[in-house]
């Protein structure tokens, strides 16, 4: 198969993603909601689904999407996707929203089947609604979409190949997330980790021979405060040229869930035993991932005085960006030497955006995070199109596939 469904399926990731939207604010406290109406980037999803791979004549693509919308949505029951490519808008997508009809509205798997996209390069998708306030536009996702091909035979001397596209996920490699597990006890939250990786592993780390340890202030805490990891979404695209391996161009959705635990309420002492409270220890944390010696990522967030996770500098101001209640940002170091996990690492895009395009509010605030980055880029996203893969005069017939995907942040993996 040139692609296969990875993780959770889509179904689950969307019954939890419903729970997580309209629950998740009992759960760490609930906000007050903005006048005006904002994307969760921490929830946004963009795939490429793609039509008639078998045709290599014919192949298109159209976007899947997942849009999570908070704030004044009072009103508002269809979202308008417009599509433009080098400035020229190519499509539109209309798609029914849900929610509570007040502060929450959302989309899952927003697509249009009359959608026939063609070539590789940058989309754009611009998000707009109508509520009882007059229509909102809101922030542009841009998208890379590549074109991936598998081997398939020969006809009449000639290789023949499938291809598809596929969403590049490279601005994702810093799209780290720290949040509290909704359901805590006494007051108490266990701290998960969302981040991505790009990766040709199929096979996941061993928790039993990762680790994850901590600095606060610089001094060690001296334990490994790893509980879990696993995986929670991603899409792959397997690249495979006549005669060789093939390789899964893949970028997975990773859910770390820790030993830690904070406070979202009240003033009991934790009487859980073999955990870290976050809460009690303020200070500037540094925690590295790592698995059998080798370094995967290291994230650097805050707690505070008052013993809560610190939203971070890109959650303010103009054009900043948005996360469920509870949920923030967190630093992100990507080791790049040979023992480098990820096979495709691009600073110029990194430094340009992040969670499906979004640009960065402040960029000047990320300089310890970009300064860590390579200096050029390393591996490639998309491997190019083998020879004779254009041309192909006998193949069987055409049938729609949908991308290899499975919905992040889902908030799949809460044990």
């Amino acid at each position: 198969m040139a692609r296969e469904h990875l993780f959770a399926s889509a179904l689950l990731g969307r019954t939890l993603t419903v729970c997580l939207v309209l629950c998740t604010s009992a759960a760490v406290g609930r906000a007050q909601a903005p006048s005006d109406v904002v994307i969760d980037d921490g929830l946004t999803w963009v795939e490429a689904i793609t039509d008639n791979r078998s045709d290599p004549d014919n192949v298109s693509f159209r976007p899947g999407v997942r849009l999570v919308l908070r704030g004044a949505v009072a009103g508002a029951t269809t979202l308008t996707l417009t599509l433009r490519r080098g400035g020229t808008t190519e499509a539109t997508m209309t798609c029914p929203l849900q929610g509570d009809g007040r502060t929450v509205a959302y989309t899952e798997g927003c697509t249009d089947t009359r959608v026939a996209l063609r070539g590789e390069g940058l989309l754009e998708l611009a998000p707009s609604i109508t509520t009882s306030a007059g229509q909102r536009d809101l922030p542009v996702l841009r998208v890379r979409v590549g074109r991936y091909y598998s081997f398939d035979g020969v006809r009449h001397n000639q290789p023949v190949y499938d291809s598809f596209y596929q969403v590049v996920g490279d601005d994702l490699l810093l799209a780290t997330t720290v949040s509290p597990l909704p359901q805590g006890f006494n007051g108490y939250h266990q701290v998960l980790f969302d981040f991505w990786a790009a990766s040709h592993e199929v096979a996941l780390p061993r928790p039993d021979d990762a680790r994850f340890e901590c600095t606060v202030d610089g001094v060690a805490l001296g334990v490994t405060l790893l509980e879990g990891l696993g995986a929670a979404g991603g899409f792959s695209a397997r690249h495979a040229r006549m005669g060789e391996e093939p390789l899964d161009y893949a970028w997975r959705h990773y859910r770390l869930s820790t030993r830690m635990r904070v406070r979202l309420g009240g003033s009991a002492a934790l009487q859980e035993g073999g955990v870290f409270n976050v809460s009690e220890r303020p200070g500037a944390y540094r925690c590295v991932l790592s698995y059998e010696g080798r370094v995967l990522r290291t994230f650097a967030f805050r707690v505070t005085q008052a013993g809560a996770i610190a939203p971070h500098a890109q959650e303010s101001g103009e054009g900043a960006l948005h996360f469920t209640p509870g949920t923030h940002l967190v630093d992100t170091f990507i080791p790049a030497g040979r023992d480098a996990w990820d096979f495709s690492i691009d600073p110029t895009v990194l430094r340009g955006s992040t969670f499906f395009g979004r640009a960065w509010p402040h960029p000047e605030q990320m300089h310890e995070v970009f300064a860590a980055l390579p200096t050029r880029a390393v591996g490639a996203a998309v491997p190019g199109a083998p020879a004779g893969s254009s041309s192909a005069s006998t193949r069987r017939a055409a049938s729609p596939s949908r991308a290899t995907t499975s919905r992040p942040r889902g908030r799949r993996a809460r044990r």
